[in-house]
């Protein structure tokens, strides 16, 4: 098999390869160890660059993918959107990386061009950190929740043994929380002397 190099139009088209002479103990254009080094290395690149071309190509139909899961997530409460998704036929990672580009770009074009590993590198970092008001509604949300199954297992315990291991947890969320509100007070807290007025 023999390489050779073109001027390149794109970079799937920089190499065209020539199969080598017919072997009877292997396909001629399936790589083997019957092929010589060059002939390997020479396959190699046109099949990465094919690769890295389709990748390429691929990424701005995950930006719509994107766009269209994201609006769609909207109608779904917990637990519902993964069923959409399997009926749908979507996987859950392709899902995740496609909603990802969706939210962090405008426009198909701002992705085109990009692998879709760069494209979800980009992504990630231009995510905005949840502020503190949305961390503080989240929690909130959660201890709600917490007390609501604290309370209906409360109501639920038939046994003496029950009743005490819930004690014992209630007991111990309580004093982890009681040290977080210490450290939140003692942060909250002018200190003496040490501002700058």
């Amino acid at each position: 098999m023999t390489a050779t190099l073109t001027k390149p139009t794109r970079r799937a088209d920089r190499i065209q390869i020539h199969e080598p002479h017919e072997r009877a103990d292997a396909a001629p254009d399936v790589p083997g160890e019957h092929w010589s080094l060059h002939e390997l290395g020479a396959r190699a690149m046109v099949e990465y660059g094919r690769i890295d071309h389709a990748d390429k190509l691929v990424t701005p139909a995950y930006w719509y993918l994107g766009r269209a899961l994201n609006a769609a997530r909207k109608h779904f409460k917990r637990g519902t959107w993964q069923r959409w998704l399997a009926e749908h036929k979507i996987g859950d990672d392709c899902a995740l990386r496609a909603r990802l580009i969706g939210k962090a770009f405008g426009d198909p074009s701002d992705v085109a061009g990009l692998s879709l590993r760069k494209a979800v590198a980009m992504a990630k970092g231009r995510q905005p950190k949840p502020s503190a008001a949305r961390l503080l509604r989240n929690l909130e949300s959660r201890l709600q929740g917490a007390v609501k199954a604290a309370s209906a297992l409360a109501k639920q315990t038939e046994t003496r043994h029950h009743r005490a291991t819930l004690v014992a947890v209630i007991e111990q969320a309580l004093d982890a929380l009681g040290g977080v509100r210490r450290r939140c007070q003692s942060q909250a807290e002018p200190s003496s002397g040490k501002e700058i007025a």
